[in-house]
C-alpha cells in the first residue's frame, strides 16, 4: 500500500463532520491518529495547520493554496477589525490583504449579525463552505485530512463554548473591565 492510497482509506474511515453536529472525538485524538498513520513530515504538516502554523512551502499544491486560503481569511479579519477600531492593521497582519471578494462579503455580511457567537459561527460556515468547494476532485489524500482536522477543531470549539467550562468562561469575561 502506497502513502497515498493509505491516506485514501484513513479519510474514508474517518466520521462524518456536519457543522451543527457534536464533534466524534478530541482534536487529540485526531492528531494522535495522524501521528500513527501519516508520514513524518506530512503530519508535522496537519500539525501546523491546526495550530494555525501552516507551511507555505509545501510539496503539494493543493496543501499550500489550503494554507495560503486560511491565512488570508484571518488576514481579512484583522483588517476589518483593526479598521472598525482605527488602528493601523499593520502591525498584526502576517502580509498585505488579498483581496479575496469572496472572504471580505463573509466578513461584512459577518458584521451585521449583533451576535457575536452567531457572527463566528457565520464566518466558520463560510470556511468550511469553502474548503468543501476545494476538496471536490480531490480524493482524500493530505489536504483531505487538513480540512478534516479544520473542521473537527471547529466543531470541537463550539462544543467547549456550549459546555458548563464554556459557560463560566463567558461569565468571567462579561465581569472584565474594559480599558479604553
Amino acid at each position: 500500500m502506497t502513502i497515498n492510497e493509505a491516506y485514501y482509506y484513513f479519510t474514508a474511515t474517518l466520521p462524518y463532520l456536519d457543522f451543527d453536529s457534536i464533534p466524534p472525538m478530541p482534536d487529540e485524538d485526531f492528531l494522535n491518529e495522524c501521528e500513527r498513520l501519516l508520514a513524518e513530515d506530512d503530519f508535522s504538516v496537519v500539525q501546523g495547520f491546526l495550530s494555525q502554523r501552516e507551511k507555505l512551502n509545501s510539496h503539494n499544491d493543493a496543501v499550500n493554496a489550503l494554507a495560503q486560503y486560511n491565512r488570508d481569511f484571518r488576514n481579512e479579519i484583522v483588517w476589518f477589525r483593526t479598521q472598525k477600531v482605527h488602528k493601523d492593521s499593520g502591525d498584526a497582519m502576517r502580509k498585505t490583504r488579498a483581496g479575496s471578494l469572496s472572504i471580505v462579503e463573509a466578513i461584512q455580511q459577518a458584521s451585521k449579525i449583533p451576535n457575536l457567537l452567531e457572527a463566528e459561527k457565520f464566518l466558520d460556515k463560510a470556511r468550511w463552505q469553502h474548503w468543501d468547494h476545494f476538496l471536490m476532485g480531490l480524493q482524500g489524500g493530505l489536504e483531505s485530512i487538513i480540512v478534516y482536522g479544520l473542521k473537527l477543531k471547529i466543531l470541537n470549539r463550539y462544543n467547549e463554548i456550549n459546555s458548563p467550562k464554556g459557560s463560566e468562561i463567558f461569565e468571567e469575561i462579561k465581569r472584565m473591565e474594559i480599558l479604553v
